[in-house]
């Protein structure tokens, strides 16, 4: 349930390189289609996999750490946009990409 919709949002991002309202809308929703699984699989591993006397400080600290993706990300997509909207495009997609061979890699099916 988590690698899945990273996956799929990958393959979904790489849809912007046609240039076209319409296409940026549909992207746009069905990314936020999918962006609910994730979120539901991530905090269902943190908490089964969380002590519970750990639970509130692991998820303070993983929520801060998920979001200072958000700068780090958009300062690195400056950078490749100066340079190639297409190049930051694909930039996303990989990321998304690698995100979901990591959680089947690196997430063990059970304890």
């Amino acid at each position: 349930m988590l690698a899945v919709p990273m996956v799929a949002t990958g393959v979904v991002i790489l849809l912007l390189l046609s240039s076209s309202f319409i296409v940026l809308g549909t992207v746009m929703a069905i990314t936020g289609f999918l962006n609910g699984p994730i979120d539901i699989a991530l905090f269902t591993l943190r908490q089964r996999r969380t002590d519970p006397s750990w639970t509130g400080r692991a998820f303070a600290v993983s929520m801060s750490l998920n979001y200072a993706g958000f700068p780090i990300g958009s300062a690195a997509a400056g950078l490749i946009a100066s340079r190639s909207i297409e190049a930051v495009i694909v930039f996303g997609a990989v990321a998304a990409l690698v995100s979901g061979v990591l959680a089947v890699t690196m997430v063990p099916a059970n304890e």
